[in-house]
This record gives C-alpha cells, structure tokens and sequence, in this order.
C-alpha cells in the first residue's frame, strides 16, 4: 500500500507483478478496435428517450450519488425556489436596487437578497434583487443593511399610498421602481 499522497506511476505499478504476469495483464486490456459505425450504433442506443428515461430514473433521490437525505436547499426555505427569484427580479424591474444598475451591464444573473439575513424568510417583503458586488457589500455591517433596506420598503409603501396606488400594486412593486 502506498503512503498518502505518494503518485504511483506505470514503472511502480509494473513492479508488483513478474514479467509474465504484465504480459498477460496487457494482453487482456488490448481489445478490439470499434468501427465508426459501432461507436455510431452505440451513441444512437443512448440517445434513444427509453434509454434517457430509464437513466434518468436509476439515480433520482436516494439512488443519485450526492443524496443527502432531501436536505439540498437547507439552510434555505423550500419556497425560496427559482421561480420565486424570477418573480423578485421582475418586479424589481431586473434592477439592482442598490446601485439602480440593470441587468444587462451584469454578465451574472442578479441575486436574490434576504433583507432581514433569515435564510428561512422568503417572504417577497423580505427579498431584494442585487447585483453581485453590492450583496457582497451588504453582507458587512448586517444591522445597518438590514434597518436601510426595511426603510426602503417603509418609503416606497408611504410614496405609493399617497399616490393612490391600492395595497397589492405596493406588494407587487415594493422597492422603488414607481419613484419618480
């Protein structure tokens, strides 16, 4: 047994066994060499949809190899899904709500922000879209964060209300996209 971290090359492994024992090892690994139609005949076979779905339902659950349980989205709430993202993003216009940027100057997709740090809270209320940089900022000096953005919300409620809105057009643009 080789020590940890020690790289075992061919001429160490060749070691172990007797020259006859490598020559039979060898002949048995050369095999055959497929013919273009075989290996084509072979890629259709696996692109066959019986063939995917079969696949696709040996390592579902508990049968795939990174199985933890049904436990993958923890520490985050079920509901914190990618529709929900999709649903945040587009009322907050695909705008970074802190630095007003949009989408389109980011290469990565906006980012989903907790405003009150519960991972667990995926109220809409408690969601913001940021850009990267800015969520990285935000995760530094948290109370402030916190207190600045539930402002935010707090304003953009008052600014509508005032402005004749009813409550479920303020729920469905809650940070700043109708301030003029």
């Amino acid at each position: 047994m080789p020590k940890k971290g020690y790289k075992q090359t061919p001429e160490h492994i060749a070691k172990r066994f007797t020259p006859e024992s490598n020559a039979k090892i060898a002949a048995t690994l050369t095999g055959y060499k497929q013919t273009p139609e075989h290996i084509a005949n072979s890629i259709a076979a696996q692109n066959r949809p019986e063939v995917k779905i079969k696949h696709s339902a040996s390592i579902i659950g508990p049968k795939h190899w990174n199985w933890r349980g049904g436990i993958s989205k923890l520490p985050y709430a079920f509901e914190f899904d990618n529709k929900l993202k999709d649903q945040i993003r587009e009322r907050d216009n695909y705008t970074c709500q802190k630095c007003n940027r949009p989408q389109s100057d980011f290469k990565e997709t906006l980012t989903v922000h907790h405003i009150d740090y519960n991972k667990k809270n995926s109220d809409p209320v408690n969601l913001i879209t940021l850009c990267i940089s800015c969520n990285v900022k935000v995760n530094k000096n948290r109370e402030y964060w916190t207190k600045y953005f539930q402002a935010m919300v707090i304003k953009c409620d008052i600014t509508k209300l005032n402005r004749g809105f009813n409550s479920s057009q303020i729920f469905s643009c809650c940070f700043g996209i109708l301030f003029l």
